[in-house]
């Protein structure tokens, strides 16, 4: 049987580390890598290393050695949670994983703006993922997402609320399709 890659794809407060983590709650075999996670500890122990303006290239740094890691040593499924708004940067990162012996998932979080909107006003996350003074309505604002299409993946579905999400949860019959 073929291992699976998932990766989520949306704007911040879509759910993406919601359902990763709900996803390793309920399958074991499943290692969630969320990039939130290598910037909460950059920003925490690594300060002086991030750059003040542009990408974050220490973040992406981290997160790919631990992809490739976990991509060699581990033989269980991976789910890589972090927005994956561009084709290129999700083809790059397929790139990595043969479709001979990956079966590769897409799972976009296609939410109304207004309702990341809101989520983003209201979120109760303390930010220590976030370089410099942003907040989390300011990082929307300037997110613009390239949507997925079906040849990107051997696999894509459309997350468009919650209650969607937590059906995808329950059935997984998706995961051996």
């Amino acid at each position: 049987m073929k291992r699976i890659v998932l990766l989520t794809v949306g704007k911040t407060h879509a759910g993406k580390s919601t359902f990763a983590n709900r996803l390793a709650q309920s399958s074991p075999s499943f290692l969630v890598i969320d990039q939130d996670v290598h910037a909460r500890f950059l920003n925490n122990q690594y300060a002086k290393l991030l750059p003040l303006n542009g990408p974050n290239t220490l973040k992406h740094q981290v997160t790919d050695t631990i992809i490739k890691h976990a991509r060699l040593q581990y033989d269980g499924h991976l789910v890589v949670c972090n927005a994956n708004l561009t084709r290129e940067g999700r083809s790059r990162f397929f790139n990595q994983f043969p479709r001979e012996q990956f079966r590769r998932i897409l799972v976009h979080f296609d939410i109304a703006e207004e309702v990341l909107l809101t989520r983003a006003t209201a979120s109760t996350k303390d930010g220590t993922e976030i370089r410099g003074s942003e907040d989390y309505r300011q990082i929307l604002s300037r997110q613009r997402l390239e949507r997925p299409e079906p040849d990107e993946a051997d696999l894509l579905l459309r997350i468009r609320t919650e209650a969607e999400m937590d059906d995808l949860l329950m059935e997984k019959e998706w995961l051996t399709k």
